[in-house]
C-alpha cells in the first residue's frame, strides 16, 4: 500500500468475497441459516490464515515481556529458523502471540458459531449444507489467493509483526460478531414482515463497510485508534536491530555440549510445569479426571494440560542456552544462535560487576560449568497503558545485560579472555 490509499487488489478481493452472500441469496435462494453459515465460514478462513501468517512475521512487536519465565525467553530471541525452498523463516519469538491469538480467536469464533447454531436450531438440510460448503469454497479460494500473494509472494511478512498480523481478523471477529448478534435480534424480533431482507441488508452492507473501513485504517499510517495501539500496524511495528559484533575472528568460541543442553532444557521444562501457575490448572484438571475415571484419568488430564507448557519452556530454554555459541573477543562477549543464525546479546568487560562459576546437576553429570556474569542491565519494567504508536521504541539490543553461560567445558578460559579474572577472585 502507498500513502493512505488501500491496495486495489485487496479492495477487489474484499468486494468479491462480500458478493458471495447476496449472490447466493438472489440466485440460489439461500436461507437466513445459510447466510449466517457462509459469514461464519469466511471468519474461520480469515482467522485460519492469520494463524498461518503469524510465525513468519519478521518485525518485532512493541512492548516487552522480558520478565516472563516463558514468553520472555521467546520474545528475546532474534533470528529465524530457515525453511526449505521459497518459504520464509519461522521466528520463534512469534510462538507466544500465535498461542494467544489462537486462544482469543477461538473463543470469539466459538461465539459466532454458537450464534449460527441458534439461527439453525432446527438443523440444516442437505441443500443448505451444500450451499454453505459452496460459499465456504468460494470465499476460501478468493481469500487464500489474495493472502498468499500479498503476504508470501510480495513479501508482506517483512512489514508485519505477530500482533499486526492478527489485528485484521480480530477486528473482523468483533465486528461481524456484533452484526450477527444484531441479525439474530432482527430475525427473532417479529417486528418487520420483511425480516429476511432487513437481515440481508444489515449483514451484507455492514460487513462490506467493516472490511473496507479496516483496509482504510490499515493503509493510513497516521491513524492510531485503540486497536492500533493494542496491536500495532505495519507502520508501527519495530524493525529488528542487529547486534554490534567485531569483524575480527573471536579469540575463543565455546558451545554447550548438545547432550547437556538437551537434558538441561527437558529438566527446566519439567520444573516450570510444576512450579508455574499452570500447575494449579493441571491439578484442577486432574481432580476432575480422578472423579470421572480414577487415577489413570487424573494423570492423563494433568498431562494434557501440562505437556504443551513443559514442551514450550524446554524449547525456549534450548534455543536460549543450548543452541548457541559464546564468542569471546578482547573485552567483549557475544552470544550467537547457531540455529537462528543471529547474534542474541553482547556484554562488555567494563559492564561486568560480578563473576561466579557454579555447577548444577547437569554440569556434574556432563563435567561442565555454568558461568554467571553480573551487570547493571537496562530497566525492563513495562509501561502501564497503551503504547504511543508515533514513538519508536529503543530495542535495547546492544545494551549490557547480565548473562548466564550454561554448561561450558572451560568457563575459566572465557573469564580470562574477557578480562574479568580479578572480579572472580575478588568475589570468590
Amino acid at each position: 500500500m502507498a500513502g493512505d490509499t488501500p491496495d486495489l487488489d485487496a479492495v477487489a478481493v474484499v468486494i468479491a468475497s462480500n458478493l458471495v452472500v447476496p449472490a447466493g441469496v438472489l440466485l440460489l435462494d439461500w436461507s437466513i441459516a445459510v447466510l449466517f453459515g457462509v459469514l461464519v465460514a469466511e471468519l474461520a478462513v480469515v482467522f485460519g490464515w492469520a494463524l498461518v501468517k503469524i510465525p513468519f512475521a519478521a518485525k518485532r512487536s512493541r512492548g516487552t515481556v522480558d520478565r516472563s519465565r516463558l514468553a520472555g525467553l521467546f520474545y528475546r530471541l532474534r533470528g529465524s529458523i530457515p525453511m526449505p525452498g521459497p518459504i520464509p523463516g519461522v521466528y520463534p519469538r512469534n510462538l507466544p502471540p500465535l498461542f494467544g491469538g489462537a486462544v482469543i480467536g477461538s473463543v470469539l469464533l466459538l461465539f459466532v458459531v454458537a450464534l449460527f447454531g441458534f439461527v439453525a436450531g432446527g438443523g440444516v438440510t442437505d441443500d443448505e449444507a451444500a450451499a454453505i460448503g459452496l460459499g465456504l469454497l468460494t470465499v476460501l479460494v478468493l481469500r487464500s489467493g489474495e493472502e498468499f500473494l500479498e503476504y508470501f509472494v510480495r513479501g508482506g511478512y517483512r512489514e508485519h509483526s505477530a500482533q499486526s498480523t492478527f489485528a485484521p481478523p480480530f477486528t473482523s471477529l468483533l465486528g461481524v460478531g456484533s452484526l450477527l448478534v444484531a441479525g439474530v435480534a432482527v430475525d427473532t424480533s417479529g417486528i418487520a414482515a420483511d425480516r429476511g431482507e432487513v437481515v440481508l441488508a444489515l449483514l451484507v452492507g455492514g460487513k462490506l463497510l467493516l472490511d473496507l473501513w479496516g483496509l482504510r485504517i490499515e493503509a493510513d499510517e497516521d491513524r492510531h485508534g485503540v486497536l492500533a495501539r493494542m496491536f500495532g500496524s505495519t507502520a508501527t511495528a519495530v524493525d529488528p536491530e542487529s547486534i554490534d559484533e567485531p569483524e575480527a575472528e573471536p579469540r575463543i568460541t565455546q558451545r554447550p555440549p548438545r547432550g547437556a543442553a538437551l537434558v538441561d532444557a527437558l529438566l527446566r521444562g519439567l520444573v516450570y510445569g510444576v512450579t508455574s501457575p499452570i500447575a494449579f490448572v493441571a491439578f484442577v484438571g486432574g481432580g476432575f479426571g480422578l472423579l470421572a475415571g480414577g487415577f489413570p484419568a487424573a494423570a492423563l488430564a494433568a498431562a494434557v494440560v501440562l505437556a504443551p507448557f513443559v514442551a514450550a519452556r524446554a524449547v525456549a530454554r534450548y534455543l536460549t542456552y543450548g543452541a548457541v555459541e559464546y564468542r569471546c573477543y578482547d573485552g567483549l562477549l557475544v552470544v550467537d544462535s547457531t540455529l537462528l543464525d543471529a547474534a542474541q546479546a553482547r556484554l562488555r568487560r567494563q559492564a561486568v560487576d560480578g563473576v561466579a562459576i557454579d555447577r548444577d546437576l547437569v554440569d556434574r553429570a556432563f563435567d561442565t560449568e555454568t558461568l554467571d556474569l553480573e551487570a547493571d542491565g537496562p530497566d525492563t519494567t513495562p509501561d502501564f497503558g497503551l503504547p504511543d504508536p508515533d514513538e519508536q521504541p529503543d530495542d535495547g539490543v546492544n545494551a549490557d545485560r547480565p548473562r548466564t553461560l550454561a554448561h561450558l567445558s572451560e568457563a575459566g578460559t572465557v573469564v580470562d579472555v574477557l578480562g574479568v579474572r580479578w572480579i572472580l577472585e575478588r568475589d570468590g
